[in-house]
């Protein structure tokens, strides 16, 4: 079985052996060859310390990521390629990390401590496939399996219980029953897990190919990991951007719990403003507005991307999107920069301070949903109607 390894990830086995320790091509990178997919990264893993990785690469630019753990990082043209002393994990502290880790010289004791089948072979160019837990034959079967008790594995480190959901919806794997039945009990300790770490593992999990389906057959898993129950139905489908993905699967969850959702997860500002956009668009059409309001609220470019994210459930969304698409479409003035007057000319005809702003806010109205026409002849036209108003009600006559 030949997988082929990249020149500069065979300089660097090549370097450690040549120094007289073994190396190997371990975890992610063997299982997408074998699956025929091209790594997104390569790790190794050597009987070599940290230190004298530290040495024999000090010409390349190496990185002491975690001398500690025993492993250092090599910069190379196809990106970092991660290097780790053979290891065994000691007792777990807080669900998530060994408080102690010791080093061995067996390549099978540092694959035994890996956390599923399939992420626990290891490679070499010259000696062949080490697949000491038939990680080969869970791919040919479609599986994904825990190494070990599936219960000490998630007892020990409980992001794992995320990353079995996340490769079962990437590879389109199913996960072996006691596998499952494991992460099923075991999901509550997913509180002793960061926010952001969650994220991350949920950004990966909603761009794989099964994820909707993995996603219900594992609800209860992800009620635990966003600390909020599903209340919403599961949408039709997901968005193709990854963070339009994420915003409908965090839509599930209620409008009260959505704040708190997103306060755990300490989401990017671009991903959490997309998201509680969507969810007041969603509020919006619950109360009948039109798509031409939405655009008015939120611009055109957040309206349309709140309307995507919403456009996953179907039916009125997708319509509601149309909908904006046709207004964009026909009618090119939907924020206030677009008028045909700017606050310039509102200030010849006497206007100052925040009545400038009102003026303009009722203008666009005008033109948006009123056919008035985007024209300084028009919107001048229109303004006597519009300070009357405001002078009546003491501010602008509508906010948009």
């Amino acid at each position: 079985m030949q997988i082929p390894v990249p020149d500069p990830v065979m300089d660097i086995l090549s370097a450690l052996e040549t120094a007289g320790y073994a190396a190997w091509c371990v975890g992610g990178c063997v299982r997408d060859s074998l699956m025929h997919k091209t790594p997104h990264d390569w790790d190794i893993t050597t009987s070599a310390d940290a230190r004298t990785m530290m040495r024999l690469f000090e010409n390349r630019r190496v990185i002491p990521t975690g001398l500690a753990h025993g492993t250092v990082t090599v910069t190379t043209d196809i990106g970092p390629v991660e290097i780790t002393t053979y290891r065994t994990d000691g007792a777990y502290v807080g669900h998530r990390r060994p408080a102690q880790v010791l080093f061995t010289d067996d390549l099978h004791e540092d694959l035994k401590r890996r956390d599923f089948t399939v992420n626990a072979m290891a490679y070499h160019p010259g000696f062949g496939l080490v697949d000491d837990f038939d990680g080969v034959g869970d791919l040919k079967r479609g599986l994904l399996r825990a190494v070990g008790d599936p219960a000490i594995r998630f007892e020990e480190d409980a992001l794992r219980i995320l990353r079995a959901v996340r490769f079962a919806a990437v590879l389109g794997f199913c996960i072996e029953p006691q596998t499952f039945r494991a992460l099923m009990e075991k999901r509550d300790d997913l509180r002793y897990i960061s926010g952001e770490r969650i994220a991350q593992e949920l950004g990966k999990l909603v761009c794989g190919r099964a994820a909707l389906p993995v996603l219900r057959a594992c609800a209860p898993v992800l009620d635990a990991a966003l600390e909020a129950e599903q209340q919403v139905p599961w949408p039709d489908r997901l968005p193709d951007s990854a963070q339009s993905a994420l915003c409908a699967l965090l839509l599930t969850r209620s409008a009260c719990a959505l704040d708190c959702v997103l306060k755990r997860l300490r989401l990017p500002t671009k991903t959490k403003a997309l998201a509680q956009d969507a969810a007041c668009v969603r509020d919006a059409l619950a109360q009948r507005q039109e798509p031409a309001q939405i655009l008015l609220l939120l611009g055109p470019q957040r309206a349309l991307q709140a309307l995507d994210v919403l456009a996953a459930w179907g039916g009125g969304y997708e319509q509601a999107l149309a909908q904006a698409k046709a207004l964009l479409t026909r009618q090119g003035c939907w924020e206030i920069g677009a008028l045909a007057i700017d606050g310039q000319i509102l200030r010849r005809q006497g206007l100052c301070g925040a009545q400038i702003g009102q003026a303009q806010r009722a203008l666009l109205r005008a033109v948006a949903l009123e056919n008035c026409p985007n024209t300084p002849a028009a919107l001048l036209a229109a303004l006597p109607d519009i300070l009357e108003k405001m002078e009546k009600t003491g501010k602008g006559s509508s906010e948009t």
